[in-house]
């Protein structure tokens, strides 16, 4: 892509400042997200009168000063917001606003050192005369477009990476719950004893004069109460220290920290952090205290236990202070309350998922997020090629882009169909499941998917495989009452009802084809069989795990190329996760039946990891409960079950195992081949 010329923003910014004199429309924020509603971000309003406030259309451009770069934000809706009236407001003339609004996000850090007066008061602190002359790159239409189209799906990519990441944290949380029950009635009957019990010490932070800026580089400060006020670690939440001679190496907060607010609003007073990393001298405030903790408690553990939904109206009637005052936890109050501690061995299988959401933020702030607000123009598309290429496929991410460049697919595909009668549509990446309730031919099925596929992505490499077993087509005028297809896998079966008004309606359920579930049967019953000859708990525990969860192993085999096996009797639950209330009853407890089945037929006794007969649907033996947790076993080393917990189960097995000289898929292997899983 050729530059064509430059603009200065004066030449497409024109300055406007009207009121939202009647008080009619709603007030927006402009922060380093761009512009979002307050009621999004604060949990009250902070005044009724907003009769001062500007309004903002579509295409405008909002300038204020934040407290570490320009606040900038481009409305592309059709809707009237209104701002502060700190805020410079302009019209966007004769240049893409969308366009604008990335130019700008890359270009903020630069904009944001040459036109940020530190002395001005908010509001006045953009020397707007300067910026106006900034000059910006300026492309052909066309190749504006493409610009727009690459960096949106890098937007969504990044979205998607937020959602995963939220989905994440919120798996911690009910994974918390699922392992330690609630923390409060405590049904699982761990020990309990005060938090003082588990601690070494509770340490003090200390009160400095500090300015109100954030520091520069690694020169000391002092963190703000938000750097912990969230349950998350947030370093760059600090503020300067007015003499560097002041700092204090007793109070500097180090890797491995756990850190509590002792004071704060009633909501959230008593939140904890754990620092995972930290840059170095940044010190512990008078408002927040650093938590050491025993032998008898891991820190993750704590940290998570703490910051428990159903655990926080335990810390907050411990504070101190009114409803509409600042609350206080004293050392004596924290130390007193009652927390539940499980053996410490049970507290750590909380660590690896901490660490995979480590990773997972690792990836997005060292790949995704910097590349986005850094880097510019031709060079910010061609560093996220360069980091796409290692995006092979069969990782989430893969799966994830394909959603995102599909996603117009699908709304394109389901709308051509609609008049059809379609009560049925999935795509699961590359597989489709498509069910009507009106009569549609083969053929025509197969022009409108063709069609929809030329107008979404026209000279791109897809199409529609018609080969057998790629493509299948059951007409209505060939269903019988119980008329079954496979899929993935699993049998469906084509159920015919009538509705009140006589009318002939289709539904259907599913269940593991008859092929596989003899397949698997006669797998695990070996393992029964050989568990009656060694009685070998440890190995027949790891067995029954690994039956019951769907295995997936990565394999590198050429340069970045991998190849992607599935192991497991749910080997693709995770395609038809959504629709797991069709499941029939039988295949929903297949598995729990069949071992307390090969149970009775061999006459053994119910190992001690086994529970009873239940009819719990929670438990890690029902196949039900794992298709609708989404529960899986990935052994790659990166992103799956590292190294270290591979061997930790291969040495309860063999305690002489040697990895020496071993790559990790080798490992793998002879872990998988050692309790006969092939």
């Amino acid at each position: 892509m050729k530059i064509e010329n430059r603009k200065k923003l004066g030449d497409v910014l024109k300055e406007y400042k009207e009121k939202n004199t009647d008080n009619k429309y709603k007030p927006v924020a402009v922060g380093r997200y761009g512009i979002r509603k307050r009621e999004d971000i604060y949990s009250k309003e902070l005044a009724k009168d907003y009769s001062k406030n500007k309004l903002i259309y579509k295409n405008t451009l909002t300038v204020g000063m934040g407290s570490k770069q320009i606040d900038i934000g481009i409305l592309t809706e059709d809707e009237i917001y209104a701002v502060s009236p700190a805020y410079h407001t302009f019209r966007i003339n004769n240049i893409d606003a969308n366009y604008l609004r990335y130019c700008l996000d890359a270009r903020n850090a630069d904009m944001s050192e040459r036109f940020m007066i530190a002395s001005a008061r908010q509001g006045k602190s953009v020397d707007f005369k300067k910026m106006l002359e900034y000059e910006i790159p300026v492309y052909s239409e066309s190749d504006t477009q493409t610009i727009l189209y690459n960096l949106s799906k890098i937007e969504n990519i990044i979205l998607n990476l937020d959602s995963q990441l939220e989905k994440m944290e919120l798996l911690v949380k009910s994974r918390f719950i699922e392992m330690f029950g609630d923390p409060v009635s405590n049904p699982k009957g761990w020990d309990k004893y005060p938090i003082k019990d588990c601690l070494i010490r509770i340490e003090n932070g200390k009160s400095f004069v500090c300015s109100n800026q954030e520091r520069e580089g690694d020169s000391p400060a002092i963190l703000k109460l938000s750097a912990a006020t969230y349950g998350e670690y947030l370093p760059e939440e600090n503020k300067a220290l007015l003499d560097d001679d002041l700092f204090n190496s007793e109070v500097e907060v180090r890797e491995g920290d756990l850190l509590f607010t002792r004071k704060n609003t009633p909501d959230l007073v008593g939140m904890a952090a754990y620092v995972y990393k930290t840059p170095p001298k940044l010190m512990m405030p008078d408002l927040i205290f650093r938590l050491v903790p025993n032998e008898r408690i891991n820190p993750i553990f704590l940290w998570q236990l703490i910051n428990c939904r159903e655990f926080r109206p335990i810390i907050r009637r411990a504070a101190s202070g009114s409803a509409q005052s600042m609350s206080n936890i004293s050392k004596e109050r924290l130390g007193k309350i009652q927390i539940i501690c499980p053996p410490i061995s049970e507290q750590e299988r909380l660590l690896p998922l901490m660490k995979q959401i480590d990773k997972s933020e690792y990836v997005y702030e060292k790949y995704i997020l910097p590349s986005i607000i850094k880097r510019e123009d031709k060079q910010l598309l061609e560093k996220y090629v360069e980091n796409f290429k290692y995006c092979y496929a069969g990782l989430c991410l893969s799966n994830g882009m394909t959603e995102i460049v599909c996603e117009d697919f699908d709304i394109v595909l389901k709308a051509r169909l609609s008049e059809y009668g379609v009560f049925f549509y999935e795509r699961y990446v590359d597989d489709m499941l498509i069910m009507f309730n009106n009569y549609i031919s083969e053929n025509r099925i197969k022009n409108i998917i063709r069609e929809t596929i030329i107008e979404v992505f026209g000279s791109c490499p897809v199409r529609l495989s018609s080969s057998p077993g790629k493509f299948s087509y059951i007409s209505r005028r060939n269903l019988v009452q119980s008329q079954n297809f496979n899929f993935l896998g699993y049998e469906f079966f084509i159920l015919k009802t009538v509705n009140g008004r006589g009318v002939e309606i289709i539904d259907f359920e599913y269940g593991i084809a008859e092929k596989k579930r003899t397949k698997y049967s006669n797998m695990i019953e070996r393992a029964f069989i050989n568990y009656k000859l060694t009685g070998n708990d440890e190995v027949f525990r790891q067995q029954l795990k690994i039956f019951s969860s769907r295995v997936v192993i990565a394999r590198q085999i050429l340069g970045s190329n991998f190849d992607w096996l599935t192991k497991g009797v749910i080997a693709n639950y995770n395609e038809l996760q959504n629709v797991c209330d069709y499941l029939n009853v039988d295949t929903k407890t297949f598995l729990s039946d069949l071992f307390y089945q090969l149970l009775r037929k061999y006459d053994i006794k119910r190992p001690y990891f086994l529970p009873k007969r239940t009819s719990n649907e929670e438990s890690i033996y029902n196949l039900y409960s794992n298709m609708k947790r989404n529960r899986s076993l990935l052994f790659e080393e990166s992103i799956g079950v590292p190294q270290e917990v591979v061997l930790e189960w291969i040495h309860k097995i063999d305690p002489f195992y040697s990895a020496y000289g071993k790559d990790y898929y080798r490992i793998v292997v002879e872990y998988l081949e050692m309790i006969k899983i092939n």
